[in-house]
């Protein structure tokens, strides 16, 4: 499956699931390494976020910038292609 279906399947499916708000979520795709970057609402979110996206067919490996919430005063990354380079 190429990137632009991986992601996709990916950020559709955030939009559309009612059972966690996942709509903070933004979704990049490289080569099949998901990189998953925002905020949620709790631990659950995150942990779902993630869950899915390692089950998609061609994804070769997810790198979760998740952040809770009540702990993201700032999100300050890397640039992408230095936090895609690591996986």
């Amino acid at each position: 499956m190429n990137d632009n279906l991986i992601k996709n399947k990916i950020t559709n499916y955030f939009r559309k699931t009612r059972f966690f708000d996942l709509s903070q979520i933004k979704v990049f795709v490289q080569s099949g390494v998901v990189l998953l970057v925002g905020t949620v609402l709790n631990e659950d979110d995150k942990e779902f976020a993630e869950f899915f996206a390692k089950r998609v067919d061609g994804v070769r490996n997810v790198i979760s910038r998740v952040e809770l919430m009540s702990e993201a005063i700032t999100l300050q990354l890397p640039p992408l292609h230095s936090i895609l380079s690591q996986a």
